[in-house]
């Protein structure tokens, strides 16, 4: 099964600067997710979503980011299959927002960890990992 990227869109990013009082280092672990859903016999649509909150540690920014991309899927699809390549194929355009929305807000460039998706997916050990990858 052959995929080609359509378009990509970012729908929504967003970045808020949190006080954190001094200089030190910290270990950023954003959550993302990405949700795959075909439509008709050809079209399939992708969400990637990065989250970065406060909500278990101190953080020096809060940031969210939705993108959506359209792809074209030639041949019959095995859906695991798709949605690997799928997440493969949108995460360094992901990557790349988010290292852009950082820049923009005059703090140092942060780069998301690289991931390769179809690794991750093909793990399958139970471990927890930072990628939480829906299969829709």
């Amino acid at each position: 099964m052959a995929i080609t990227l359509k378009n990509y869109l970012v729908r929504s990013a967003s970045i808020k600067l949190t006080a954190t009082g001094e200089n030190k280092t910290f270990k950023l672990q954003p959550k993302m997710s990405c949700s795959v859903r075909k439509k008709g016999d050809d079209t399939v649509f992708a969400l990637f979503v990065v989250e970065l909150t406060k909500d278990v540690e101190q953080v020096p920014f809060e940031l969210h980011v939705e993108a959506a991309a359209t792809f074209l899927a030639e041949g019959e699809p095995d859906v695991r299959e798709m949605t690997k390549k799928i997440a493969d194929a949108t995460f360094p355009f992901v990557r790349q927002t988010v290292a852009a929305l950082t820049q923009l807000a005059g703090i140092p460039v942060y780069y998301l960890p690289f991931v390769e998706v179809s690794k991750v997916l093909s793990e399958g050990d139970g471990k927890p990992t930072p990628l939480d990858i829906n299969l829709n």
